[in-house]
């Protein structure tokens, strides 16, 4: 679930689709989360109503809860009552509100917060039903503001055929605050209205307005920001607009036109895109500025051998100078994941580069090839003994060069259960190409593991020190294997350090090394005594005899290890009293007698307790005394497996 409003809004669509058929299937028990929809203070329902639906899922996107309501026109609230799965071990949740009316009046979705309805993900309140039915889980609709104006075509132009699409975005700096439309300038038409519905405050923040062109861009710049000096194609000379005061209108953008730089991107000769063709990006890059660039999408289709591009580009004598590239996931067959156009050819890096300039016109014949490579590929494997957990771990390999000029990289994951990986990267062939240095990088954290290893002959290092350079100028290169890198245990824990365990019976044992390797590490287990207890590969214990014996777990990993002493019993069965009933006098003594049985049992110790203290009581070795005319119950326990039996006792 994205934490920004945006991403929610085309989520909750989708949950739409997913709940027209009612709600998901309950368990037989379950609890009720209640509340009300209000409208914002002061404002009723408009002609025709408020309309949306409730929203109830738990933080890991997999079960949700929903309920449709209306505001009718005219009112200010609705109430709602959805139900969810009861009991101690049910997920916290997340509760929104999805408005589905096509309406400028409020926000379309928002999230519950114990502060008040908030679009910021992180501000939510969680709710949870652990302990019954939860009621007064408001939310009151977020009042809108609007921000208005038109995009417009430069010199009375009209729209090609299929228009132009446009996403139209504003956003503070945060991006807690970012909002959508889709304005299409319809085909023969100059210009196009749009409204942006936002947030409605006094503590409401500054925005910056942009449009991206996602179809039919030809001829014109592909994005642009409001200025109120006109359009401008840089965010840091962007109008900072807010809606504290109210309602913004006229804000009219004119789209951009340029100057072309086209192109083609081509396979070798003969080659052509397999199943599925080949996409990627391509970027303009300023030469000076890399974080003011231009880039579209690109697909070489199946069985052909390149794509045509353009991208469009601002034009004048103060344009600057450009590198040109592309970018591609496909590496399949060596194929490289990025090239740099040059004059000479395609080339891997930008410093290699030829850059371009549109300050005389459009451009063409910018041609880059979708290179080959070799490619450097090995294995990651984890230390013996260890294993994937639930989820897998993820890795980044990389190989550099020591300038980090030339830097590829293939991303994988050892899968759950498993303990190794193939990897294979794509690299430059020929003389000039570097050396390169061979590295894993652990994705996410898991704690014992080194996070950085590098390739060495002599072994897996963490110093880049030791790292040995891989040359693969000439021919790919195999075998460049990597051992993840982990510390040793500082000690091994088991579930039990002692047990005792009835004949026949069984225990499951469970060990693991400290500190976590946020893996399965895999564990010999061993008995002292195996005429006494046995135990399996996976730690469960049988007991055989009465007697002792000592369990002992080996980590395969590093050959720590840890002990539980077990304790093999005869269990009891029951046990019998000398006399069921008894008659004493006042202050007078009886001693009763226990039978445990069976009579080899290992453990035969009995413990007494009066039932009636005010009438009767019982000493350690079973002496009942009077106390007091009247009646009652003396009982005894076995100490072990807490058999009972009573003697009713009365005093006259």
């Amino acid at each position: 679930m994205k934490k920004i409003l945006s991403a929610f809004l085309v989520i909750s669509m989708i949950f739409s689709g997913l709940f027209m058929g009612g709600m998901n299937v309950l368990a037989l028990s379950s609890n009720t989360v209640s509340g009300k929809i209000f409208m914002p203070l002061g404002m009723l329902a408009p002609a025709g109503g408020i309309t949306g639906t409730v929203y109830i899922y738990d933080q890991a996107d997999v079960n949700y809860y929903s309920k449709s309501i209306t505001i009718a026109a005219g009112q200010s609230s609705i109430d709602y009552a959805i139900k969810v799965p009861s009991g101690k071990a049910t997920p916290s949740y997340i509760v929104s509100i999805n408005i589905s009316t096509n309406t400028n009046l409020v926000l379309r979705s928002s999230y519950y917060s114990s502060s008040g309805a908030t679009i910021i993900y992180s501000l939510k309140t969680l709710i949870n039903t652990r302990a019954g039915n939860l009621s007064g889980i408001d939310i009151t609709l977020i009042k809108a503001s609007t921000i208005s104006g038109r995009l417009i075509l430069p010199a009375a132009q009209l729209a090609p055929v299929g228009g132009i699409g446009f996403s139209l975005r504003v956003s503070d700096s945060s991006g807690n605050y970012s909002f959508y439309t889709s304005p299409l300038i319809a085909a023969g038409t100059n210009f196009i209205d749009y409204v942006l519905v936002v947030p409605f405050g006094t503590d409401t923040p500054d925005y910056k307005m942009s449009f991206n062109i996602y179809s039919n861009s030809t001829g014109y710049i592909s994005k642009g920001y409001y200025s109120t000096g006109g359009t401008t194609v840089y965010s840091y000379m962007a109008t900072f607009i807010n809606t504290r005061s109210g309602n913004l209108s006229g804000y009219n953008m004119t789209i951009l036109q340029g100057n072309s730089i086209a192109g083609r991107i081509s396979l070798p000769i003969g080659a052509t895109a397999p199943v599925g063709g080949i996409s990627g990006s391509l970027y303009i890059v300023e030469k000076t500025n890399s974080s003011n660039n231009y880039n579209i999408s690109f697909a070489i289709p199946a069985g052909a051998n390149f794509i045509n591009y353009s991208i469009t580009v601002p034009f004048g004598a103060a344009t600057p100078d450009y590198y040109v590239n592309y970018v591609s996931n496909y590496t399949i067959g060596g194929y490289l994941d990025k090239g740099y156009y040059s004059s000479t050819g395609t080339k891997p890096i930008q410093n290699l580069a030829t850059s371009v300039n549109t300050r005389s016109g459009s451009i063409s014949g910018i041609d880059m090839l979708f290179a080959k490579g070799h490619t450097i590929s090995g294995k990651l494997s984890l230390p013996t003994g260890v294993y994937a957990p639930s989820g897998g771990l993820s890795f980044s390999v990389a190989a550099a060069d020591e300038t980090g000029l030339y830097k590829y990289y293939e991303y994988v994951t050892i899968p759950t259960g498993a303990s190794s990986v193939n990897y294979s990267i794509s690299v430059p062939q020929g003389s000039s190409v570097p050396d390169f240095i061979v590295n894993y990088y652990i994705g996410d954290y898991y704690g014992g593991f080194i996070y950085i290893g590098y390739y060495s002959k002599t072994g897996t290092s963490g110093s880049i020190a030791d790292a040995t350079k891989v040359n693969a100028r000439i021919t790919s290169k195999t075998g460049i294997n990597m051992k993840i890198q982990v510390l040793p245990f500082s000690k091994i824990n088991i579930s039990k350090t002692k047990a005792t365990v009835k004949i026949t019976k069984t225990l499951q044992l469970t060990a693991k090394g400290y500190p976590s390797l946020g893996a399965s590490a895999t564990f010999k287990w061993k008995s002292s005594d195996t005429k006494v207890a046995t135990v399996t590969a996976a730690g469960k214990v049988m007991a055989k005899s009465v007697g002792t014996a000592t369990i002992t777990a080996t980590s395969i990993f590093d050959g720590k290890k840890a002990t539980c002493k077990i304790s093999v019993i005869r269990p009891v069965t029951s046990v019998k009293l000398n006399k069921t009933s008894i008659t004493i006098l006042k202050n007078k003594t009886f001693k009763l007698s226990a039978t445990v049985s069976p009579n080899n049992a290992t453990i035969k110790s009995v413990k007494w307790k009066t039932l009636a203290p005010l009438f009767v009581s019982v000493s350690s070795n079973g002496t009942v005394k009077g106390l007091k005319k009247g009646s009652g119950y003396v009982m005894v326990t076995t100490v072990e497996g807490g058999k009972t039996a009573k003697c009713k006792v009365t005093v006259k």
